[in-house]
């Protein structure tokens, strides 16, 4: 229908090099999502 699914986790996924790196990750998703910016 369109509408934009993000995946956020609670905790910091394998993989992923710092908690400021992922929170930014999803913060970004988010607002894109959103269509922030755009």
């Amino acid at each position: 229908a369109g509408i934009p699914v993000v995946d956020v986790t609670e905790t910091v996924p394998p993989g992923i090099s710092s908690f400021e790196t992922w929170q930014v990750d999803q913060l970004n998703a988010l607002a894109e999502a959103l269509g922030v910016g755009s």
